[in-house]
């Protein structure tokens, strides 16, 4: 992907390349899940009215 397209043209070790592209995944899961809990929190909130 971009991830592993790009690292290596910014000279970053394998090593960094892997805990960087980990660092990503877990942002982007977190941040799923914190959209996901406020979706959920509109919809019950739209109930209750």
């Amino acid at each position: 992907g971009i991830l592993n397209n790009a690292l290596p043209l910014i000279k970053v070790s394998p090593f960094w390349q892997q805990g960087i592209q980990g660092i990503i995944i877990l942002v982007a899961v977190i941040a799923n899940v914190l959209v996901k809990r406020g979706v959920d929190w509109n919809n019950l909130m739209r109930r209750k009215i």
